[in-house]
């Protein structure tokens, strides 16, 4: 029937006249199977080639449905005729109406007696006067249940006595049309199963497309239409109704959102490896921005404490954020949506004159108007919750809003994996959830897959592998499980990774990210091998003087720091996502997960971010080169000068901010950032490189703390601007110094305990062994026991009596 108004959009125009002309010489030539059957596979695979396999499967559903349903249709109103019928006949008998006839002549003149329903019958029924004359007057009787069927009336399996009337009464066809309804409907199921399992079982490609969740959606609502029409036929009993379609149509939608899933998998893990991770900026709506007039109140945030906006207005700021971000996703979502045409499985019976029949008449009525409402934009305009508004996630994200000459608010955090990747295909799989609230609970399934995906990807490329992601996390160094007492001052596998490691006073803040890789790489187990991303150039330049090694680390520093910043805006997504859904059950999924990314995130950051620091100043040589200085941490004169390395470090610190600064691939929040976690780097550096030195004398702490002084002064913001010039190499900004002092100190303080009397040693480690690992705290007890001070046995007591504060901490 839709082949002649369709046949345009869905083949070529050329091919299909010619495939409609065959077919009409064919209707008047017929006389044999084959040619019929032969065109009719020409048909159908033209048209699969235009509208998939599921949109064939939409079509003939959404056509048996509503053949189906007619056929339903007129048996309740024959039922409802035949009981109207036996209700005239009875009433005819009371009155003693002269002539029987009256009883099949449904157009009767006595109005007293009809109803509102039995009109609305009578109305839709035909009253032909040739049924009326064929009663048989003669086989009234004064009980109404024994009033024959007309002889015209044929049944299958009827007796007829000895004059060939029939014997079967009115009353008994009415029985026997009740007792066929389930046997009716259980054949309609049976055939709408047969065509679903046919479907369900074709082992042809599984296509992700948008238009094929188009399909489906449709065979969703049609679906929901049969179930509501066959609710009403069978007369509320729906104990079992239809629970063989749905788990038909379970099957076909699991199998299609397994295709999106997989290929939203595979498109986001190639950007992830093809990603250049370059920030682009991503504009705020001006009507969540307010402006401050007194230009001495408001410091934007490329001055380095953001704007009033970030000051004393937090959640405006990630109000106009979150709403930046959700105009993507609902955008997103209404260009995967399809119109809805109000086309229902009574559309046919409709046309075909059945309106006038009250059954057909209510059902439509109520199909067309659940038709028209739109159930997929339930979501929009739902209020958020702004999980985000932590003080954790403010202090981290509201840096990197920033505001351009003009006044316009911009965050500079999207990459192409973000928008091409998690954008995309988390809209595409809650729009499928939404459409098809069948599957919603796996479509947040897969979106949280998705993150985990493009989360822990940029964790192991910022981390290089496994082991040092455990390092960073608190599985590794500093845990209770690590604390192997025998190699604490041998050479590690993992030690850039180890300068970043969580300090025993942070343990506990780590766990979220604990949880969330830990529950991330259980996800992603059967499906992704995270190792395919480790860095391939982890071997460390030849000479730290070398600009090509050094601008190679540099390039290798912007990326890998752009991609952990771009997890801020992962963290917005996912929560923003948490509100466009509509099924309960997908909405607490997505805003567990939610929760748990923005908790963690911070941190995560965090750790991303000093990792690639670490190992683009060559941390593991930098720790070398420090215990390679040997007997000079020995010897007993004073140096008047400091060590090489530390010059060498503080030169690579200022060759990567000038690259990082003039390159313009970073925009200035993120910059500070890096900038920040670089510092922090060198200075933990060179503590674990000091916590290594076995021996040392006293005049070897004066060196270490000469050392120290060096790479402070060093990393100073103007000295780096001086050094920069006189080596002829352009500068555009001037670093911060919001941690240097802080870290100067922290360093500092750790050397100078060596001048502590003994017990004073102990009393420190005591009071602040949170705040330094195992390994620093040991150190102080190895270095002096090396000088011979006191009977060796004193110092291994010593040292157990340290391990044993740590241990007690852990328990």
């Amino acid at each position: 029937d839709r082949l002649n108004n369709e046949g345009s959009s869905i083949a070529s125009t050329d091919k299909f006249e010619d495939l409609k002309d065959e077919l009409q010489r064919l209707v008047f030539a017929l006389k044999e199977d084959t040619k019929l059957k032969s065109l009719a596979e020409k048909i159908v695979g033209n048209i699969i080639g235009s509208v998939g396999q599921y949109g064939i499967m939409s079509f003939a559903f959404f056509h048996l449905c509503s053949r189906l349903a007619e056929i339903m249709g007129v048996y309740c109103a024959l039922c409802h005729f035949n009981s109207f019928t036996l209700t005239k006949i009875r009433a005819t008998v009371k009155v003693e109406a002269p002539h029987h006839s009256t009883a099949w002549n449904v157009t009767s003149s006595n109005e007293g007696m009809k109803t509102e329903s039995e009109s609305s019958v009578i109305s839709s029924v035909s009253s032909d006067e040739t049924t009326s004359a064929s009663y048989d007057s003669s086989s009234s009787s004064e009980n109404p249940s024994e009033y024959r069927v007309p002889k015209s009336f044929e049944f299958k399996g009827s007796t007829f006595d000895e004059d060939g009337k029939t014997k079967t009464t009115i009353e008994s066809v009415c029985s026997s049309m009740a007792s066929i309804r389930h046997p009716l409907w259980k054949c309609c199921e049976s055939i709408l199963a047969q065509l679903l399992e046919m479907f369900a079982s074709s082992s042809g490609p599984s296509i992700s497309s948008s238009r094929t969740t188009e399909w489906l959606c449709f065979t969703h609502k049609t679906f929901q239409q049969f179930i509501e029409f066959s609710t009403k036929f069978m007369q509320d009993d729906t104990h079992d109704t239809c629970t063989t379609l749905n788990f038909e149509l379970s099957v076909i939608y699991r199998k299609h959102l397994r295709s999106v899933h997989i290929d939203a998998m595979r498109g986001t893990g190639t950007l992830l490896r093809k990603d250049t991770w370059q920030l682009s900026p991503l504009d705020l709506p001006h009507d969540t921005i307010y402006h401050c007039q007194d230009e001495k109140k408001c410091v934007c945030g490329h001055c380095g404490s953001g704007c009033s906006i970030c000051v004393g207005k937090e959640t405006n700021a990630m109000k106009s954020v979150y709403k930046a971000v959700e105009i993507l996703v609902t955008n997103s979502i209404r260009s995967e949506q399809i119109e809805n045409d109000g086309m229902t499985i009574l559309s046919r019976s409709y046309e075909k004159g059945y309106q006038c029949c009250d059954f057909f008449k209510t059902s439509f009525d109520k199909l067309a108007f659940r038709s028209n409402k739109c159930e997929s934009s339930e979501h929009l305009g739902r209020t958020n919750s702004y999980e985000v508004l932590s003080k954790e996630f403010l202090r981290t994200f509201l840096p990197f809003i920033e505001r351009k000459a003009c006044g316009q608010q911009i965050i500079s955090l999207v990459t192409q994996s973000w928008t091409n990747g998690l954008v995309k295909w988390t809209s595409r799989l809650l729009n499928l959830g939404n459409m098809i609230p069948t599957v919603s609970s796996e479509a947040a399934a897969a979106v949280t897959t998705l993150f985990d995906l493009y989360i822990l990807t940029v964790f192991r490329i910022c981390s290089r592998s496994k082991v040092n992601e455990d390092v960073l996390i608190g599985l590794g160094r500093g845990s209770p499980q690590s604390r192997n007492l025998n190699t604490t001052l041998n050479m590690s596998i993992t030690m850039e990774a180890d300068v970043c490691a969580p300090l025993p006073g942070e343990f506990d803040l780590y766990e979220p990210l604990r949880s969330f890789v830990s529950n991330g790489r259980e996800n992603l187990d059967s499906i992704v091998n995270l190792d395919k991303f480790q860095s391939i150039n982890d071997v460390c330049p030849a000479s730290t003087k070398s600009k090509n090694d050094l601008t190679i680390f540099a390039n290798k520093l912007e990326r890998e720091c752009a991609a952990a910043y771009s997890c801020l805006l992962a963290a917005v997504l996912i929560d923003v996502a948490s509100n466009n859904a509509n099924d309960e059950a997908a909405i607490d999924a997505l805003r567990n997960y939610s929760i748990a990314t923005i908790r963690m995130i911070p941190i995560f950051v965090q750790q991303a971010s000093r990792s690639s620091c670490v190992h683009s100043i060559s941390g593991k040589e930098l720790i070398f080169q420090i215990m390679c200085v040997g007997r000079a941490w020995e010897d007993h004169h004073l140096v008047e000068h400091s060590n090489v390395y530390v010059d060498e470090m503080v030169e690579r610190c200022s060759f990567l901010w000038c690259n990082l600064s003039t390159s313009f691939r970073m925009p200035p929040p993120a910059l500070r950032f890096t900038w920040e976690q670089l510092v922090w780097v060198a200075f933990m550096t060179l503590l674990e490189g000091f916590s290594k030195v076995p021996h040392c004398s006293t005049e070897g702490r004066s060196l270490m703390s000469m050392d120290l002084a060096t790479l402070s002064h060093g990393l100073h913001p103007e000295s780096v601007k001086t050094a920069l010039l006189e080596r002829h190499q352009s500068i555009i900004t001037t670093p911060s110094d919001s941690c240097r002092e802080d870290m100067m100190r922290y360093v500092d303080t750790f050397i100078k305990v060596f001048y502590f009397p003994d017990e004073d040693v102990m009393t420190w480690i005591k009071e602040n062994f949170k705040s330094y690992h195992l390994e620093h705290s040991l150190s102080l007890i190895t270095a002096r026991s090396a000088n011979g001070y006191q009977d060796k046995g004193i110092w291994t007591k010593r040292k157990d009596l340290v391990r044993e504060i740590y241990h007690q901490n852990d328990s």
